[in-house]
């Protein structure tokens, strides 16, 4: 467990509320792309093809990589059983 932030749980208590709550038409804008979802599960931050880009590209933008909550998005008529 990272100890530099260990007053904040991880991820945010709200996080799987919020992030359930989130858009479903704005979701499908980054199927079969990775994520980066905002500490609190309100908002995608970054996404790229792969999580390698997706790093570089929150590096670019200045976001803490450690403060993040990665995560793919699914094709929703895909089943994966």
């Amino acid at each position: 467990m990272n100890k530099a932030f260990s007053d904040v749980p991880w991820p945010d208590p709200h996080f799987d509320d919020n992030q359930s709550k989130f858009p479903p038409e704005e979701l499908g804008k980054y199927v079969g792309q990775q994520v980066a979802w905002s500490w609190d599960g309100t908002r995608i931050l970054a996404h790229a093809p792969t999580h390698e880009e997706l790093y570089r590209k929150l590096l670019d933008l200045g976001i803490d990589t450690q403060r993040v909550v990665y995560d793919h998005v699914d094709d929703p008529k895909v089943s994966h059983l």
